[in-house]
């Protein structure tokens, strides 16, 4: 089977278009880490991820989740690629602060810059899944997982 649009391009790509787009974000990079949310939670209690990614923040970090098959036509098959950009902030425990945090903004301005935007050949539209799941809040950070997918042909 031919995939006409490879995992690493498509990382690569939402990378630099993130960078471009949310000049707000101090990391952008692919990441590839923690299965679960309990794991995500315990591990993040430090200022790296177990891969050692050194977390400067505000950072956004894209994952390449699931690539699957929906539809045959022919010889040709159309995928499902399910995309995460985990979006963190720092924790300033500022419990007096009755302003929205600012990881909503962050959150808001890739959705912006990432929504109804085809990044690559071959592969359609990124659609949002969900704008923001909230996964963990730790001494250090609190991150969000921002859900989208596009459709990319394969033969």
């Amino acid at each position: 089977m031919n995939l006409h649009v490879e995992r690493a391009d498509v990382l690569t790509t939402l990378c630099a278009h993130i960078r471009a787009n949310v000049p707000a974000f101090n990391l952008v990079k692919p990441y590839h880490g923690e299965l679960d949310r309990y794991s995500k939670k315990v591990q993040l209690q430090e200022e790296t991820f177990p891969a050692m990614v050194n977390l400067t923040t505000p950072f956004a970090l894209v994952i390449s989740k699931n690539r699957k098959p929906v539809e045959k036509k022919g010889a040709s098959l159309k995928f499902r690629h399910d995309l995460s950009i985990y979006i963190g902030d720092s924790n300033l425990h500022d419990f007096n602060n009755q302003d929205a945090p600012s990881i909503f903004t962050l959150m808001s301005d890739c959705l912006k810059a990432l929504h109804g935007t085809r990044l690559i050949k071959g592969a359609g539209e990124l659609t949002v899944e969900s704008e923001g799941e909230y996964l963990l809040t730790t001494d250090l950070f609190t991150v969000y997982d921002q859900k989208y997918y596009e459709l990319e042909i394969g033969n």
